[in-house]
């Protein structure tokens, strides 16, 4: 026979099981949502593409980029010319330029050969005496936009330093590692060689062209306004730096 206290004291521990429950099932739904928050901010962040690459990424105007991409290419025509037939040369390419050439012929001739697995779509910002570069990187169904800004010098003959800084995917600051990586990547995969050193606490890759049988050496590379400037030389002579060497890494 059920006694009235037997009622109460189930009722009781009913009750409680049923707090118990929903305190257990509002602390999962908090933590799902919690988690599902922080998914979502960091998919936002990794997905954010920088303003200067979305503005130079979706050039609409095919007419004009491929102009613009012959104007590159004959330009680059003329140097190689220059190479072969006169000791002193130059040329000079506008942001514009590069990135059409880069979104046309490179895109369609080169980009599978120059470029490591995952990479794609580079584009470049000239902003004062640096320049900002930007591609699409890739791996499984994850994709982001790497970016950072460079600053570039030619401390020795046939080498190219770029100072990098403030490298990111989206808006994450990423790993001065990964950058090394990345940058290795692509020198290798073009046969250059790249070592390292740093100015204080900014990476620095010095890029070493092969020796060639036309003596050609690199002087001089300029960012500035809206283009990138080269000189140079098709002998041999001698050339002395004028820019700051950077500390040992």
């Amino acid at each position: 026979m059920v006694t009235t206290e037997t009622t109460a004291a189930q009722e009781v521990a009913s009750k409680a099981g049923q707090a118990t429950f929903f305190q257990r099932w509002w602390r999962g739904l908090l933590i799902v949502g919690t988690l599902s928050t922080a998914v979502v901010v960091l998919l936002t962040l990794v997905w954010f593409q920088p303003p200067f690459y979305a503005d130079r990424v979706s050039e609409k105007d095919a007419a004009k980029r491929r102009e613009l991409s012959r104007r590159f290419l004959s330009s680059g025509s003329r140097l190689f010319s220059d190479i072969q037939n006169s000791r002193v040369w130059s040329a000079d390419f506008t942001e514009e330029q590069i990135n059409a050439w880069l979104a046309e012929d490179f895109e369609s001739n080169l980009a599978a050969y120059t470029l490591p697995s995952g990479v794609s779509k580079p584009r470049v910002a000239i902003q004062g005496d640096q320049i900002q570069v930007g591609f699409r990187y890739q791996r499984g169904p994850l994709a982001t936009i790497v970016h950072f800004s460079a600053r570039a010098w030619v401390p020795q003959r046939n080498v190219l330093a770029l100072e990098l800084s403030g490298a990111k995917a989206g808006a994450l600051p990423l790993p001065a590692s990964h950058t090394r990586q990345v940058v290795e990547t692509i020198a290798l995969t073009n046969g250059v060689e790249v070592t390292w050193k740093r100015n204080g606490r900014r990476l620095v890759a010095l890029f070493r062209f092969p020796r060639n049988p036309e003596h050609v050496v690199l002087l001089k590379l300029q960012i500035e306004g809206n283009q990138v400037a080269l000189e140079g030389t098709s002998g041999r002579g001698d050339f002395q730096s004028t820019d700051y060497a950077p500390t040992a890494n």
